[in-house]
């Protein structure tokens, strides 16, 4: 039992945590359509909100608009190590949106240029 507690206050502590990054939109259900009036205000700049997932349990979700009008999230997994996506584990939510800026630049950058292909 002490085990199973150590792991639900992990946990708590990294959910606080992530709770508490300026990103963070309490409402998952308003997080498309207030990233779709930023990205209508700022089209060139770089928007995301994280938030706690209705669709998954047990993960937080990073959302954003990759393209114009279409919301993109990705869904990580919040574990007793820390917050955990594409193969990685990030001790903090700082850590994890730097890797996820790059990550994501990088798919950008490959898809406009197949698209200068064309």
């Amino acid at each position: 039992m002490k085990l199973f507690e150590r792991y639900i206050r992990l946990i708590n502590g990294y959910l606080a945590y992530f709770r508490k990054h300026r990103r963070y939109n309490a409402d998952d259900n308003l997080v498309d359509s207030a990233l779709s009036k930023l990205k209508a205000s700022q089209p060139n700049v770089f928007n995301y909100f994280l938030s706690v997932s209705k669709q998954q349990i047990g993960k937080i979700r990073i959302s954003f608009i990759p393209g114009t009008k279409t919301v993109s999230s990705q869904f990580v997994l919040l574990g007793e190590d820390g917050f955990k996506w594409n193969g990685k584990t990030f001790n903090t939510i700082d850590k994890l949106v730097e890797e996820f800026k790059k990550e994501v630049t990088k798919i950008l950058q490959k898809t406009i240029s197949l698209n200068q292909l064309f």
